[in-house]
């Protein structure tokens, strides 16, 4: 099996999808693990559903958040043309306009706010350290939701690979979503200090949400400025990120 045929038979789609045949998935293992090329493909190619998965989240949060919006106006609406009209036969005069209002601001906490990481089980054969098995059991309960459950395993499997980034992103990630905003941070600077890795832009990203979570302005556009130069896939949320931030003004000691 060369690149060229792994290339026209789709077959890292497929590995990720998991519709490879036992022995077509060993065939492409043994040929991205002895080759970089191939390998640097399938972790593109995986951060990029990520990515997708992400965004399809997001829209659809987004759109029941409208949906609830639009619904509070209606109501919103028939109560104050309902008082408009009170007035109107009560005083027998024209209601007063509404006053115009300035565009709205985004609050600290709203900027802060994140969305889970989305995790795809990559099927890896051969022997399963610790470590890994360790990760295989918190990421169970973290596709569940299950922020704080999964953080021991998490933990553990850090303390005995802290050279993997992704152990350490998830890690990092899910003590954010359960509230250990130290942690977070901890288990996402380990990230950043191994260099280029696969997490190094998600790492800077949700770096800079923790430090906003915790009002440090100053770190969080440190972050999102490093995650702008990246030029990855968050690139967008963080020029939009950064661009709110010069709204909000911090606190007077």
């Amino acid at each position: 099996m060369d690149c060229a045929e792994i290339r026209s038979s789709e077959d890292a789609e497929r590995y990720l999808r998991g519709s490879l045949s036992e022995e077509e998935a060993t065939r492409y293992e043994d040929h991205f693990f002895a080759c970089e090329s191939c390998f640097a493909e399938l972790k593109a190619l995986e951060a990029l559903q990520l990515e997708l998965a992400r965004t399809r989240h997001a829209v659809q949060a987004q759109a029941r958040f409208s949906r609830s919006i639009l619904w509070m106006a209606a109501v919103a609406a028939v109560l104050v043309l309902g008082s408009g009209a009170a007035l109107y036969l009560a005083r027998g005069a024209t209601p007063l306009a509404e006053p115009e209002s300035g565009a709205k601001t985004a609050t600290m906490a709203e900027l802060a706010r994140v969305d889970p990481p989305r995790w795809t089980p990559t099927r890896l054969r051969g022997a399963e350290n610790e470590a890994g098995r360790r990760f295989r059991e918190a990421m169970e309960l973290y596709a569940k939701g299950e922020w704080s459950a999964a953080l021991p395993a998490l933990r553990e499997a850090s303390r005995l690979d802290p050279q993997a980034s992704h152990v350490s992103f998830y890690l990092g990630a899910c003590a954010l979503l359960a509230g250990h905003r130290a942690e977070a941070v901890e288990s996402l600077r380990r990230v950043v200090s191994l260099g280029e890795t696969p997490f190094l832009e998600e790492s800077r990203f949700y770096l800079a949400k923790a430090y906003l979570g915790a009002s440090d302005i100053a770190a969080a556009r440190a972050e999102l400025q490093a995650t702008v130069e990246l030029g990855g896939p968050r690139l967008d949320e963080a020029r939009k990120l950064l661009e709110e931030l010069e709204t909000i003004r911090p606190r007077s000691p």
